[in-house]
């Protein structure tokens, strides 16, 4: 009996006494656990999420093979060999840029997403392109566009009126912009490839 009273007292002396209203230590670790799980979710998702705060909301649709064949077909194809790159404002995943690299083109993509735009540098690199085409995060409004011959615009509705006065104030004279799905608001297109509702619109400044 003594030995194990001693045994008992022991054990009693070498556990860890907790002060009143402090909580368990799992409580602890599972809170700090969800805390990093949540701010991770936050940092996952909030590229996705704050586009459609900004003034047009301008989400992620990829592209479709389609619309790449359209787009290649009406960019002016001498001009663009000849050292003068595509410029791709919205350029998501960074497949349109990366099958005109594939042709020939060079090219530099901007989008808003920073995953998008680590994805697009990634699969260049994949596709053995990573010289031919560059891609950045940046907000298309911010952009210097004046030294860019050849554009091609992922947009939407809401936004082609301000994307058209941008367009005509910074580009150079003769400048041949693509659009895809929605047409520039005033301009007369000079050519439109349209199958199955994807309409693409080319335009010379």
């Amino acid at each position: 009996f003594c030995q194990l009273g001693l045994v008992m007292t022991s054990a009693s002396a070498a556990a860890p006494t907790r002060q009143p209203g402090q909580p368990p230590l799992l409580n602890t670790k599972i809170l700090v656990a969800s805390g990093v799980a949540v701010a991770g979710v936050v940092a996952l998702v909030a590229p996705f999420i704050t586009p459609v705060l900004r003034k047009h909301c301008l989400p992620y649709i990829p592209s479709t093979q389609q619309q790449i064949n359209h787009v290649l077909k009406l960019l002016p194809k001498a001009r663009s060999l000849q050292g003068n790159p595509i410029l791709e404002l919205g350029s998501g995943d960074g497949r349109m840029l990366i099958q005109a690299a594939k042709q020939g083109y060079s090219g530099v993509g901007y989008e808003i997403n920073p995953w998008l735009v680590v994805y697009a540098k990634l699969q260049a690199v994949r596709r053995g392109v990573g010289s031919k085409v560059k891609f950045h995060c940046a907000d298309l409004w911010q952009l210097d566009l004046s030294s860019y011959n050849s554009v091609v615009v992922f947009g939407v509705a809401e936004m082609m009126p301000d994307l058209e006065r941008k367009l005509l104030a910074e580009l150079p004279k003769d400048a041949t912009v693509v659009s895809c799905q929605f047409p520039l608001p005033t301009l007369e297109p000079t050519m439109v490839l349209d199958d199955d509702s994807e309409p693409v619109f080319q335009y010379r400044l």
